[in-house]
């Protein structure tokens, strides 16, 4: 919002700079869940199940997993940018492409 506003009043580098901070503290949230995640997996992975083995075969993802949930999760907070100066369809778009010609297959 305040990259919006800054546009607003013509203030390209305060809109610049709003965007740096709120892309960095997003990526810096999501850093610290992932490494939450990262070091408590198996935790997290009781929520769903007591199964000894499928906890170990979970916790020995562990690495690819975070690094996605991490990856995803940013790529949502850079989304934000344009979806909050009014551009819906093409983040749509954008990210309908992403996700099909990228996440599902990778």
């Amino acid at each position: 919002i305040n990259m919006s506003i800054r546009l607003g009043r013509m203030d390209s580098h305060g809109a610049k700079q709003a965007g740096h901070v709120g892309v960095g503290m997003g990526s810096m949230a999501c850093l610290l869940i992932g490494s939450v995640v990262w070091l408590q997996i198996r935790s997290f992975g009781r929520i769903f199940t007591n199964d000894e083995k499928f906890l170990d075969m979970f916790a020995e993802t562990r690495t690819p997993f975070c690094i996605t949930l991490v990856l995803m999760n940013i790529a949502i907070a850079i989304e934000k940018i344009p979806y909050s100066m009014g551009r819906t369809k093409e983040v749509f778009f954008y990210g309908l492409i992403a996700s099909w010609g990228g996440q599902v297959p990778g």
